[in-house]
């Protein structure tokens, strides 16, 4: 599947599945916004979504709050 230059907002993307799905996403092109509470661990897999191909930017965000 083609995703390049589409735009895709993955959550809980610092570590486990959500960087799984992100690094494979970036893989096949696309562009991420990366969203997770842990700073660190996001742009850790910002970097490895940029070395599979994809481009990654960083979101600092907590969606379990309504604010």
């Amino acid at each position: 599947m083609e995703l390049r230059d589409k735009r895709i907002a993955v959550t809980g993307a610092g570590q486990g599945l959500g960087r799984a799905i992100s690094i494979a996403l970036a893989a096949r092109g696309a562009q991420l916004a990366l969203i997770d509470l842990a700073a660190e661990a996001l742009e850790e897999s910002a970097t490895l979504c940029r070395q599979a191909g994809g481009g990654a930017s960083c979101h600092i965000v907590d969606i379990s709050s309504p604010e």
